[in-house]
């Protein structure tokens, strides 16, 4: 099992979930991913550790997506079809994650 580094531009699509628009966007999809993770901590404890576990889940999902090949096929069917693989370690997609999260501490502390 070897780790590598993605190849990805800002702009790559990832179609799992739709065929275009935003959503086909794989960046944008970090995005909301940080965001969501982060709200959804949030709500169970406060804003910095909805921010810190977000960032530590975005970089665990990273550090996975560097070992495992989705060209190995590492498929569920639940609750969608999806390759659990990835196509390495991606830096922008990690930060595509943290900007979603920082986006919800921010909402956080205006709202405070």
């Amino acid at each position: 099992m070897n780790f590598r580094f993605a190849k990805d531009k800002w702009l790559s699509q990832e179609f799992t979930f739709v065929q275009s628009g935003l959503l086909s966007y794989d960046k944008f999809q970090h995005f909301l991913g940080g965001a969501a993770f982060s709200l959804v901590v949030t709500i169970f404890a406060d804003w910095i550790v909805g921010l810190i576990s977000s960032m530590l889940f975005w970089f665990i999902w990273e550090i996975k997506d560097g070992f495992l090949d989705y060209e190995n096929g590492y498929f569920t069917d639940f609750p969608i079809r999806y390759n659990w693989g990835g196509d390495g370690f991606s830096w922008k997609d990690m930060l595509a994650a943290w900007a979603g999260a920082g986006l919800i501490l921010i909402m956080g502390l205006l709202i405070i």
